[in-house]
């Protein structure tokens, strides 16, 4: 909490990926349980990442609609996956853009994809200086390409022109 508390007074950029804090593990099984933490984590964050299941949990912990919980935190995006059916952007304004999961030919592992998603969404509109609509097309074809087993080269993973 301290750490995180230091990193709110630099003003940087901060996108939060909510997984650890919303999970822990119990008898070697992994469950939701949202951390005390994750308070400090979003209001420093201005743009989050989780999975419909995590949303569910988190909402229902500050017991708060999505809206709500935008505002509260002044997220500036809520980027939410849900797996094959694509996901959401939501903004600060109320905005929310869908995007659609790319299909693919054939499944390696999922494993990753959504970090591979929300990595190439935040590089994408941020570094790259893309739309939400561009920079969530472009990641959900980089996160099918990684459930097919086809990782992203270093070319790609360079932020280098």
């Amino acid at each position: 909490p301290k750490a995180i508390k230091l990193i709110d007074k630099t003003k940087l950029f901060i996108s939060l990926d909510v997984q650890g804090y919303v999970r822990c593990t119990e008898n070697n099984r992994v469950r939701l349980r949202v951390s005390e933490n994750l308070t400090d984590a979003l209001l420093c964050s201005h743009m989050v990442k989780a999975d419909e299941t995590e949303l569910t949990s988190i909402l229902a912990f500050y017991k708060m609609s999505l809206s709500e919980l935008t505002r509260a935190f002044k997220i500036d995006e809520m980027v939410i996956t849900a797996g094959s059916c694509g996901g959401l952007i939501r903004r600060l304004t109320g905005e929310e853009i869908r995007y659609d999961a790319k299909p693919i030919d054939f499944l390696v592992d999922p494993t990753g994809a959504g970090d591979v998603f929300f990595g190439a969404y935040v590089t994408y509109r941020f570094h790259r200086d893309k739309n939400i609509s561009i920079a969530s097309e472009i990641a959900a074809i980089l996160a099918a390409q990684q459930i097919e087993g086809r990782y992203i080269s270093k070319e790609i993973l360079s932020l280098e022109y």
